[in-house]
Parts: C-alpha cells; structure tokens; sequence
C-alpha cells in the first residue's frame, strides 16, 4: 500500500522484458465491478486501510512475522527504482548483475 510495488514491478518488467499487471488495479476493479450493485449508492472505499492508520499499523503487526520468514529481502532505502529492481532481478537469478 503505496510503498512502490507497482512503480518497482514496473521497472523489474522492463528489465526482464516481461509483461507488466498491475494486481491491485485488477482487484480493485473487480471488486468495483462486482459491488457496484450492492452499495445502494453509498461509496465503496477499495482501499480502507489507507484512510485508517490504526488499523492499518494492526494489519501490519499481525503479517510481520511472515514477511520475515521471506526467502529474499530488499533494502530500498535511497535507491532509485531501477536499482531496485535489478537487485530483484539478481537475487532471484533472473538478471545479471551490473
């Protein structure tokens, strides 16, 4: 949630001259599509978390213990998006290193 994953995803791609999708903008679209008629007019938020920093900081606590237990693990502190996405490449065996 807004922390570069599509902005990376996207630079990863073009290294690796693969098609890009965009996960999140299919799911939010489907579940636009599908609740549309269930909303009785009110507004649907498809993002709630990001407007509930409580529950969001809940969320977060709760899934830690997971994202610690991943195989490869990036430090994007001060680097830009393609030197993140190269690190990807390489950790994960799909590009050469610069």
């Amino acid at each position: 949630m807004g922390c570069g994953k599509t902005t990376v995803g996207l630079a990863l791609a073009e290294l690796l001259r693969w098609e890009f999708v965009d996960l999140d903008e299919y799911i939010v679209e489907e579940l636009l599509r599908r609740c549309d008629s269930c909303t009785d007019g009110k507004q649907f938020n498809p993002r709630p978390l990001a407007a509930d920093s409580a529950e969001f900081r809940k969320l977060h606590d709760q899934r830690l213990p997971f994202y610690r237990r991943a195989d490869v693990t990036i430090d994007a502190n001060g680097k830009t998006r393609a030197a993140i996405a190269q690190e990807i490449g390489v950790r994960l065996q799909l590009a050469s290193a610069p």
